[in-house]
């Protein structure tokens, strides 16, 4: 079916910054290897943690199972990540923060023939999306949890030819407010690996009002 209207993955981003980041999270955009090995941002609020991968649409998740060539996703065919993964390293499938890795993409709402931003959560073979209402509250894992889970999926993902470092990666706010700049060593060993406390803002949460939290399909709370 044709589109009759169009967008990117940077169309995506903006708008899930625009309407949806907290006032109160720390953002850290990758590129680069970090990229490669976790996604396209990181957020953190009040100590956890959601990762995001943004797509165009439903049909660019098929990108994915090329991150994986280490786990020979160029020897296989008709096999999307979830599957390749499930087969290779069922593992980190069962880890706890695996829940708070997530797709954000966009759709054509078939009413009013604009785009509306989704999310399907990372590890679902059935890809199943859900509508994010502006106040919703993304699923998240606390630092405990998403370290390791952090360094198990760049395990499986990095590959031999690249370089453990890269240039400065730069915390924001949703306000653009500059808040740190930090080399990945230290983004590794102090965010992830949680080995000491790094205070990337100082800030006061101001009262507001209870956000939903999305839930997993078959979630029931």
């Amino acid at each position: 079916m044709t589109r009759s209207v169009n967008w990117w993955e940077k169309t995506v981003e903006y708008a899930f910054v625009r309407d949806h980041m907290s006032e109160l999270a720390n953002a850290v955009p990758l590129d680069g290897n970090p990229e490669q090995w976790w996604g396209d941002l990181i957020t953190e609020e009040e100590g956890e943690f959601t990762l995001i991968e943004f797509k165009r649409d439903i049909s660019s998740i098929e990108d994915e199972i090329g991150k994986y060539s280490n786990l020979g996703a160029c020897e296989v065919s008709g096999r999307n990540h979830v599957e390749l993964v499930r087969a290779k390293a069922p593992g980190i499938l069962r880890m706890s923060a695996a829940t708070a890795h997530i797709f954000i993409l966009g759709a054509e709402d078939e009413l009013s023939q604009a785009m509306r931003l989704k999310m399907a959560w990372y590890w679902d073979p059935g890809r199943t999306l859900v509508s994010i209402p502006v106040k919703a509250r993304m699923p998240k894992a606390k630092g405990e949890h998403f370290a390791p889970y952090a360094l198990a999926l760049r395990a499986i993902r990095q590959s031999a030819n690249q370089s453990s470092s890269s240039g400065g990666l730069v915390c924001v706010t949703r306000k653009g407010r500059l808040t740190a700049a930090i080399d990945l060593q230290t983004f590794q060993e102090v965010v992830l690996q949680r080995e000491k406390e790094l205070t990337l803002s100082q800030r006061q949460a101001p009262a507001h009002a209870p956000v939903r939290t999305l839930k997993r399909p078959g979630q029931t709370r």
